[in-house]
């Protein structure tokens, strides 16, 4: 009896010492692959970030609708994805009209600036009309603008 808690023991340490190692390499041999410790990106509570309640304002001084807060919240979504802004947390809280947005700092950061961010996120698209001249086109035949 005393041979088999032994080897239970053994297998218990050999268990524990296989998945600390697979926790912090994030493979076994090569076999599995796992996200390991130095893959993970820490979060905003960790991290630090942006934490930011965007308020919605009508025209007319009423309080936004669920689908106003939603087309916002996809125009927001549309313009952190264009800068690479992936890892987030985009929320609508209708009661009071307004969204609450959540960006971790990104690993290696070094500017800091949630204003930079905020300001990028309220930025008005900017719509240019230019000139086209049929007689210069690109490889697949549509106009260039002049």
């Amino acid at each position: 009896m005393k041979g088999r808690n032994g080897l239970k023991i053994f297998l218990v340490f050999a268990f524990i010492a296989v998945m600390t190692y697979i926790c912090f390499a994030g493979s076994l041999f090569g076999l599995i692959k796992i996200p390991g410790v130095n893959d993970i990106t820490p979060g905003i509570d960790i991290n630090g970030g942006i934490d930011a309640m965007l308020y919605a304002v009508t025209e007319d001084g009423t309080k936004p609708t669920q689908a106003d807060l939603d087309t916002a919240k996809i125009i927001i979504g549309k313009r952190l994805d264009k800068v690479g802004i992936l890892d987030r947390n985009l929320s609508t809280d209708v009661s009071s009209g307004r969204i609450i947005l959540q960006i971790p700092w990104a690993a290696g950061e070094t500017d800091f600036n949630p204003d930079k961010t905020l300001a990028m996120i309220g930025e008005t698209a900017l719509l240019t009309f230019q000139e086209v001249d049929a007689g210069n086109v690109d490889a697949n035949g549509d106009p260039l603008p002049t």
